[in-house]
């Protein structure tokens, strides 16, 4: 496991142990950027679910880190191209890292 998967545990760690239904944990690189989405993902406006089909190909750096996550998660490893849940700006919500 590397460090960018030890972030994303602890971000949804995070998102699950503090007080508010929602978060969007940002990197500094990052913050600028999210100012405006933010406002218009607020609390209690949906947040749409980030998927980018086909976006892990046989070339993708990516491969390792879905690799490693099916395996921790005890799933089968995925056949390629296979779509990624990774962006620059996530929101987290507590309902849906809950589950």
């Amino acid at each position: 496991m590397n460090g960018w998967q030890v972030q994303q545990f602890l971000k949804i760690a995070a998102t699950n142990s503090l007080p508010h239904q929602r978060y969007c944990i940002l990197d500094p690189t990052s913050f600028s950027s999210a100012i405006s989405t933010w406002r218009a993902l607020k609390y209690p406006n949906s947040i749409p679910l980030l998927t980018m089909a086909n976006a892990v190909t046989g070339t993708s750096r990516a491969i390792a880190l879905l690799k490693t996550s099916h395996h921790l998660l005890g799933l089968p490893t995925p056949s390629l191209p296979h779509r990624t849940f990774i962006g620059h700006i996530i929101f987290w919500d507590q309902q849906t890292t809950a589950r």
